[in-house]
Order: structure tokens, then sequence, then C-alpha cells
């Protein structure tokens, strides 16, 4: 994939917008990320196979959820967290990063979750069950909009007859968005709501639109890559239409901001997982970050490397999505000397790439975690591309093939460590930024 298809969606979105169909519009937003991905990934519908037993377990604990919800209903705060599903190991266990920042800043504030990792014992409002019953009745009664069938004909004669399934997304995304958006809506009701803040995806751009009409203040936390080829922030949108995005980005650093569309809403205050820094002294050891679309290529470099580096300890990082059993029929030689790391705590991931003397990988947010900390490969396969800034500007070593790695750690090729870049790509001092930052905002 590259930048020319983003380019077509930005054209696109002008053509919708010259329409000045409002509900075509903002359907349009809401749905542009979905109908990108399955225009260009063929992975975009692809279904795991479920254990019954784990879904019944989960049915389970989403009802006691469900039914500890009203303990939570008189408790109104200025601030409602939309808890979106990205969960990491902290120092106080597993939890989403927008409730960390918060709590370790000393905000109070409700918390309403669509994440299957919300856990039965917490204070969050999990919604979940009610929104997945809410959208069975959806796909059950609902019919398309006309909107919806003017935007796939105005989409097919734009773009030619192509693979994206309209209908497929009209049921299983749209349909959703408006579960997630009628309950959100009812909570914010509830609550008297005035700042959301989040980690943005697609699934809550309905609840974003509403904010926007509502003078409700939204704040999208950075929470991965930033890059030309970002299509949930690369877009093309009027004025008169700026209620239907974010009206605050945390990002990271200034280096960041040029990759997002309506710019002037980036507010730069650092990162808040690069508060601890450890420079630890070097092992005989690799760290190699796993990626779901490059699966079979990273497989096979740690196959190659095991071999050729049988002295080294290769550590293979799993995506928090993915189980050893994912990848278990691939590995069909000896991991002596191969480790595979899932379920980690922050601390210690950190600890380990600080003594491993490479990380590689193709576009995960760890290589540039990991900047100023150990040697950092991308990997030229996959979604490579999205590190490409980084690789033009030699900021990054880079190989195309298993070789050029290996020839690579063999002559310890080193990165070039800039100062002056890494506060670019990192602002020092994250919480102190984030409670002034915050503090202003919920005063304003």
């Amino acid at each position: 994939m590259n930048n020319t298809v983003i380019q077509k969606f930005k054209r696109f979105d002008k053509q919708i917008l010259k329409t000045k169909n409002i509900k075509l519009i903002e359907i349009w937003f809401s749905l542009r990320y979905a109908i990108f991905y399955n225009f260009v990934s063929t992975f975009y519908f692809q279904k795991k196979k479920k254990n019954f037993f784990k879904l019944i377990l989960k049915l389970l604990i989403q009802i006691l959820q469900t039914i500890k919800i009203p303990i939570f209903l008189f408790k109104k705060e200025k601030i409602l967290v939309l808890d979106t599903g990205r969960y990491k190991f902290y120092q106080n266990g597993y939890n989403d990063t927008v409730t960390e920042i918060l709590k370790k800043n000393n905000f109070t504030f409700n918390t309403l979750t669509i994440s299957n990792n919300s856990s039965l014992f917490d204070r969050k409002i999990n919604i979940l069950l009610l929104s997945n019953l809410l959208h069975i009745l959806l796909k059950l009664f609902r019919r398309e909009d006309t909107e919806f069938k003017l935007l796939e004909k105005k989409f097919f004669k734009f773009f030619g007859k192509n693979k994206v399934n309209f209908k497929n997304i009209f049921k299983q995304i749209y349909l959703q968005q408006i579960s997630i958006f009628v309950l959100f809506r009812f909570f914010t009701k509830i609550f008297n709501s005035k700042n959301v803040i989040y980690l943005e995806n697609a699934n809550i751009a309905k609840c974003i639109q509403y904010c926007g009409k509502h003078k409700i203040k939204t704040f999208d936390i950075q929470h991965a890559l930033a890059s030309e080829l970002n299509i949930l922030y690369k877009f093309y949108l009027t004025t008169k239409f700026k209620y239907l995005i974010t009206k605050k980005i945390i990002i990271w650093g200034n280096y960041w901001k040029k990759f997002y569309s309506h710019n002037t809403r980036c507010v730069s205050l650092g990162y808040f997982e690069r508060n601890k820094f450890y420079k630890l002294k070097k092992k005989k050891q690799i760290f190699i970050v796993s990626s779901i679309f490059s699966r079979k290529e990273l497989i096979f470099l740690i196959k190659y490397l095991s071999l050729k580096l049988n002295d080294y300890k290769i550590i293979y990082k799993l995506r928090p999505e993915e189980r050893y059993e994912d990848i278990e029929h691939m590995i069909d030689f000896p991991t002596k000397n191969i480790f595979f790391m899932r379920n980690s705590s922050l601390d210690e991931t950190a600890k380990t790439i600080a003594k491993s003397q490479y990380i590689i990988g193709t576009n995960s947010t760890m290589l540039v975690e990991a900047y100023g900390i150990t040697n950092i490969i991308v990997y030229q396969k996959g979604w490579f591309r999205e590190y490409s800034n980084f690789i033009k500007n030699n900021i990054f070593l880079s190989a195309k093939s298993n070789k050029q790695v290996l020839s690579i750690i063999k002559t310890s090729k080193r990165n070039i460590y800039n100062k002056k870049v890494l506060n670019e790509i990192f602002k020092n001092k994250f919480n102190k930024n984030f409670k002034f930052f915050f503090n202003r905002e919920l005063n304003d």
C-alpha cells in the first residue's frame, strides 16, 4: 500500500462534501476507515476461530458487568473516559492507557468501556453486552439508508468496481457504530459529560460526531505510529464540518504534527510510557516485534537468525492480541535460543529492549519507542512504509532481506543518535505537561 490510495480517498472526501448532503457526509466520515481497509486488505472481515468455552465465560462476565452498571449511575464527573480497548500491563495491573494517565495525574472521572479486556472488578461501566444486543436487533430490523446506497453508488463510480463489501460494512461496522453511539449518548446525558477523552478508533466515529454537535470537548491521545499512511488521520474536510472530528489530539512530540490533517488540533505534551527510561548493559540478544500482516516473513527471519546467530538469544514479542497457538503451526525449526514473549509488563519489555543489541520490526510502535535506547532495524516487509521518513533520514537502520539483517548485526552497525531529534519525537515531562494542559481545559 502507498500514499496514492490515501490521496485518492482525500479526493473522494472532496466529492462527498460537494454534495452538501449532511447525512451522506456523516455516514462517509464514519465509515471511510472501514471502507479503506476493506479496499486495500483481504483480511478486514476475516474471522478468527472462537473457543466455545471462552465465549460462554466472556458472556457470563459481561452479564455480571452489565448488572453492576446502576452502581455508577449517580457519580457525576466532568470527565468521561471512553475506553476503546487498548490495554497494557502497567505497574498496577492490566489497564487502558487513558485510565492510567488520569489516575497518575489525580483526575477523577467516569469510564464507559466497550472493551473485552475490562475486568469484572474494575470501576468501569461496561456497555459491551448491551451494545452487542442492540447491534443484533439493528441487524434484524434496520435496512440500508437511502444515503448509504447513494454512498455505495458514488464510491464504485469513483473507484471503479472493486472488492469493498458494502453490505458487510453496513451490518458489521455501521450498525455496530450506531449501537455504541446510542448507549454513549444515553450516558453522556446521565452524567452531563462535557469532556470526553479516548484513544481514537473508527468504532467511535458517531460518538465523536455527536460531541461535535453538542459542544462536548473531545480529546484523543496518540497511541500509535502516525504517518502519511494512517487513514484515520489523513482526510480532506472543510471548516463547516470540523464537528465531525476530535477537537484536540495530544501527541508525543512536534515531529508527529505533520502527519495529521487539521493539525492545529495537535498539542505536543510527550509520551506517557517514555517516563521510565532504561540504559542497561547490552547482552547478545536480538528483540523482534511481531506483526499480523508480516507474520510469515518475521517467523522466517527468527528461524534464519537463530541458526546463523546460535550464540545469541532471539526474543520474539507477540502482539497483545496474539497467542503462541496462532503461530505454532509455523514453528517447524529448533527454538533452543528463541524466547516467545507475551503478556509482559511495560517495565519488563522496556528492560528487555534496553538489554538487546537490536530491535527489529516492520511498523510496530515499539521501534520508535526504542530510539535512544537500542539500535533499530526496520525490516522492509508489509506495512514498513509507515517508517519511510525514519529510513529516508537515516534515523533508523533498514533491511530488505534476512541476509541484510544479519549483515547489519555481524558488522555492528549503529543508529545515529541525535538528542534534538529525540526531543522532537518525544517531548519531555509528559505528566507535568498533561496535568497543566488538562486542568486548563477543564476550567475553560
